[in-house]
């Protein structure tokens, strides 16, 4: 009998819309690369949330992030979005500072 082919997973039942202020800067003043870093950040962690940025030279962001509960929104949050974006920051020899904020109810934020 041949295997059953695998379902995907079901798709998260809620989706939270975020407010995202992210700084990034150099380690120190001879490092340089902050406007790199900042863009493959947008590319390869903020844009898989569906990221909306108002101004091209803006530090927020509008993410739509999918999730099921409260548990899996922080571990995308803490776990995803922020290791990600920090690692690639350290790896260019910068680093980040975040803030994020319910879209819907600025008294919740991470």
């Amino acid at each position: 009998m041949p295997p059953k082919p695998k379902q995907p997973p079901p798709a998260p039942s809620k989706v939270m819309k975020v407010n995202l202020w992210l700084r990034v800067e150099n380690n120190n003043k001879y490092i340089r690369g902050k406007k790199k870093v900042r863009q493959e950040i947008e590319d390869r962690v903020l844009s898989r949330y569906q990221m909306k940025k108002d101004r091209p030279d803006g530090w927020e962001y509008e993410l739509s992030i999918p999730y099921e509960t409260d548990k899996d929104l922080d571990q995308a949050i803490y776990d995803d979005i922020l290791y990600e974006a920090n690692w690639i920051a350290e790896a260019r020899h910068c680093f980040i500072e975040a803030d994020f904020t319910a879209a819907d109810d600025p008294d919740r934020s991470w």
